[in-house]
């Protein structure tokens, strides 16, 4: 997600909804890399499991129920594509031994105190040569009200994601800022105004504004509101 917590599930599946263009930006940054049995994690709605159903299995969990009830009324008929509630980070592992080809995780691993021990856990449920397709916010400096209702327990800076990375057993493939406008838009929000929820009328801006901001793709951008990072097991 782009923006704070919503205080209603209507509300959250109208922003959701509202980023067509932005998840589809994401998603070409990654879905050259996926493989064809892939693992979801943080599915929510299906906003993004939506431009990876050509792989031959999916497998979309979250840990709100809501949520995987309305992904369910999207993608009820795709045989391909099964759903379970699931929090990753339990401390026995809810995965069992069931391995993957691609691990997808965008704007998930944030939310999680154990964070080392979850990429550990992804390493180890993924094939040898498996990928893990990751988006996570981006400078800790950035961190405010709206990460706080969130649920955010931190946001990474490079160095240190690549070195989580790389501890729990990856090789990092690709690691770049992603969104640079969007961060200093961030920082207008949180730093400089002290909000603690984004006007709803921002995440709809960012998707009509995509076009413009995928000029950035050109370039090794310094800065961004979040970090993406593609990385195989080792």
């Amino acid at each position: 997600m782009t923006g704070g917590a919503p205080t209603t599930q209507e509300h959250a599946f109208d922003v959701l909804e509202s980023l067509e263009r932005y998840n589809r930006w994401i998603v070409d940054h990654l879905r050259p890399f996926a493989g064809q049995r892939l693992l979801e994690v943080g599915a929510g709605t299906g906003n993004l499991t939506r431009f990876f159903l050509s792989c031959e299995e999916v497998l979309a969990v979250d840990i709100d129920p809501s949520f995987l009830g309305e992904f369910g009324r999207r993608f009820g008929g795709q045989p391909r594509v099964k759903t379970e509630i699931m929090d990753i980070a339990a401390p026995v592992d809810p995965l069992g031994t069931r391995t993957f080809d691609t691990i997808l995780c965008v704007n998930v691993l944030e939310h999680i105190s154990a964070d080392e021990m979850t990429l550990k856990r992804f390493r180890n449920h993924l094939v040898p040569g498996g990928r893990l397709l990751l988006l996570v916010p981006a400078h800790q400096a950035l961190y405010g009200g709206v990460d706080a209702s969130a649920g955010h327990v931190r946001r990474y800076d490079r160095k240190g994601l690549a070195t989580k990375l790389v501890a729990a057993g990856f090789l990092v493939d690709k690691l770049r800022y992603f969104n640079m406008l969007g961060a200093l838009g961030w920082w207008f929000n949180v730093r400089l105004l002290r909000r603690r929820f984004l006007p709803q009328g921002q995440s709809r801006l960012l998707n009509l504004l995509v076009p413009a901001l995928r000029l950035e793709d050109r370039i090794a951008p310094p800065f961004g509101l979040s970090l993406i990072a593609v990385a195989t097991r080792h």
